[in-house]
């Protein structure tokens, strides 16, 4: 009985590290059916303030489909965690998102469509996942998104 007392301790220690978060996805619909497209390149950067970690997760998604597509990046976060930035890839180059109230958000990104331009709306959806539209996606083509 005494030998097991050790491994019991390390089990119940290490158990919580076991539940892991899902990977993060970039969900396209093809002939109705969900699909992810593949994780190409995926960069982290971790900053501890104290008590509190910054983690920046910059992310490049490949199609290798024909066509362009629009898809869902799901991103969830661990219990505790929040978004506090967002950026996307446009011509090259990272452009970072502003954060707005919801309201206020949903106006702006409406108006934003009507001029013909595709913003990114980042929402918070069920239990601490994030979830955001990304088109265009290029045919067999890449995109970025970096979140924080």
């Amino acid at each position: 009985m005494t030998n097991r007392l050790p491994w019991l301790l390390v089990l119940t220690i290490c158990s919580p590290l076991l539940a892991q978060t899902p990977p993060p996805a970039l969900i396209v619909k093809i002939d109705e059916k969900s699909q992810p497209l593949g994780l190409a390149r995926m960069e982290t950067d971790v900053r501890i303030f104290g008590h509190l970690a910054q983690t920046t997760t910059t992310m490049t998604f490949h199609s290798p489909l024909d066509r362009v597509m629009e898809g869902d990046l799901y991103f969830p976060l661990p219990e505790g965690a929040t978004i506090s930035g967002y950026a996307l890839d446009i011509e090259g180059r990272m452009v970072d998102g502003v954060a707005v109230e919801k309201q206020k958000g949903r106006e702006v990104f409406e108006e934003i469509v009507r001029q013909g331009i595709d913003p990114g709306l980042v929402e918070w959806t069920r239990g601490n996942n994030f979830k955001t539209r990304v088109f265009p996606i290029p045919a067999r083509g890449e995109r970025t998104i970096r979140v924080e």
